[in-house]
């Protein structure tokens, strides 16, 4: 019997081994699984969130965003100001409440971005949030929000508006006739909600509450009936041909030219110092005398030699522009405010005077990276280079400021795309064409004097009636090219894109387009 239990005792002991090594099997296994499935080539972060609300309770706040839409992007991690970790919430949660804080104190949460290869964004900050414990005497809503508008999109709408000043408010949930169970809940600040999943074609109303710190809810102000509507993708026309005859070749198939009577603005950038990546005046030359058109710029505002009007024009004749056309700094006269309708950080958007001069426009852009947008293309190119220079530093700001380029990462890239929407609101969208050129595709603007070498081949001349689309194709070839690496790093380290998907949500133009090739 004493044999038999020896016996058992190490079969046992066998067994167990047997069991904890296949175990410790599957899990090498796993986790090579796991590394196999991270792509080390991946050094791209994903897109930013978008909309963060901060919205604080009794010992709580709660966060709410929207997810970006890359494919890869995995979760959004939470931190305190600090650095220390609060959570993470996988990708379309899209909603995180923090608790256990403290009443009374000031709350900052950073959120960012992370996808499968473990890539991080550089994050949005929420403001700064004080959870407040309810006041029971408290019985009086707060005053109703006002100034309500509606962009309509496809399948959503993208409602904005102005909170109320009760130094109690907290939120403003919105609701829908169509559905009982539709609630958004948008933070102090945020005045913008985009409503998404919606049938085009179909009528629908919002009613918007006021919410305060205690829970006392206004009646609401309804809005509505708004519908909707699928339109058809804008056309994008691409030659692989980099040659005044190319870009005769994109201009021609855009159907748009200057009608009898209208001056003609060509808006390119002449570029800084004597290494510029600008666009050659041999390319060119074909096109501005075909328009009639003037070559226009403003001044920079960050010295060079292109920051007041003799230096900027003795740049121009030097570069050759004036050779090929009258070249035109519009604000050596002075500067004209144009407003900024339903801006999220700008009111107003200050431009060189003689903007006013030219009722259509040839928006002819170097398609190339920069060291603070991430790239500049079309919208770069009517927004920061219409503007004069107090503009510039006005949309570097995020709205703040006149002077300098100092300013929150995100609000200067959404500056740039509703100073854009400015422009084309103000002179009207059927006075626009649009052409990028994408050579000499340098990490670097033509703004600076010592350009980075380009490391990626041209890939051509690209043009279209829609900034937004076209800004967008030329994004999408760069992401497909085997060789744009280098230029996807420095337009993704600058969240460059959110200029793009902010002037489609203010509805500046389309993310989808068709890429027609006219070789």
């Amino acid at each position: 019997m004493k044999n038999y239990s020896t016996f058992h005792y190490l079969r046992c002991i066998a067994i167990q081994c047997i069991i904890f090594f296949i175990l410790i099997a599957f899990g090498l296994l796993f986790s090579c699984s796991k590394s196999l499935a991270i792509d080390e080539t991946d050094l791209v972060p994903p897109a930013e969130i978008t909309e963060l609300s901060s919205i604080p309770a009794d010992g709580q706040i709660t966060l709410r965003w929207i997810d970006p839409t890359d494919a890869d992007f995995e979760y959004v991690e939470i931190t305190f100001i600090s650095g220390d970790s609060a959570m993470n919430v996988e990708q379309g949660v899209q909603v995180a409440t923090i608790t256990h804080l403290t009443n009374g104190a000031s709350y900052v949460f950073a959120l960012r971005t992370v996808d499968h290869s473990g890539n991080k964004s550089a994050g949005v900050f929420c403001r700064p949030t004080i959870p407040v414990a309810v006041n029971p005497d408290d019985t009086i809503p707060p005053a109703e929000v006002s100034e309500v508008l509606a962009t309509v999109g496809d399948a959503q709408i993208l409602l904005t508006w102005i909170d109320p000043h009760d130094t109690d408010f907290n939120k403003v949930e919105i609701t829908s006739d169509t559905a009982s169970d539709f609630l958004i809940e948008v933070g102090r600040g945020v005045q913008r909600a985009t409503i998404s999943s919606l049938n085009n074609d179909e009528a629908y109303f919002f009613t918007l509450h006021s919410v305060d710190n205690s829970g006392n809810k206004s009646e609401g102000i309804r809005v509505g009936p708004f519908t909707p509507v699928a339109s058809p993708a804008p056309v994008v026309y691409m030659t692989r041909n980099i040659s005044s005859d190319g870009l005769m070749a994109v201009f021609q198939a855009l159907g748009r030219a200057p009608a009898s009577g209208q001056k003609t603005a060509v808006k390119i950038s002449t570029g800084e110092g004597t290494n510029s990546n600008h666009l050659a005046p041999s390319l060119i030359a074909g096109l501005v005398s075909t328009v009639n058109g003037d070559i226009v710029e403003c001044n920079t505002a960050y010295g060079g030699n292109r920051a007041s009007t003799a230096l900027h024009y003795q740049i121009a004749a030097d570069r050759g522009y004036t050779a090929i056309a009258t070249v035109v700094i519009m604000d050596e006269r002075g500067t004209t405010d144009i407003p900024v309708a339903n801006g999220k950080h700008l009111q107003i958007n200050r431009v060189g005077a003689r903007f006013n001069d030219y009722q259509f426009h040839v928006v002819l852009s170097h398609f190339k990276g920069h060291a603070m947008a991430g790239y500049g293309g079309a919208l770069k190119n009517m927004s920061i280079g219409y503007a004069s220079s107090a503009g510039k530093s006005h949309i570097h700001s995020g709205g703040n400021s006149w002077s300098g380029f100092y300013g929150d990462q995100n609000s200067f890239l959404e500056s740039m795309a509703e100073a854009a929407k400015s422009i084309v609101d103000y002179a009207g969208q059927d006075n626009f064409i649009y052409i990028n050129v994408m050579n000499r595709l340098s990490v670097d603007c033509d703004c600076s004097a010592h350009p980075a070498a380009p490391t990626m081949a041209d890939i051509g001349i690209l043009a279209s009636l829609d900034p937004v689309a076209l800004d967008k194709a030329c994004l999408d070839l760069v992401d497909a090219a085997p060789d744009g690496v280098d230029l996807r790093n420095r337009i993704a380290r600058q969240n460059g894109k959110l200029t793009n998907t902010h002037a489609a949500e203010i509805g500046l133009g389309s993310l989808e387009y068709e890429l027609l090739i006219i070789d």
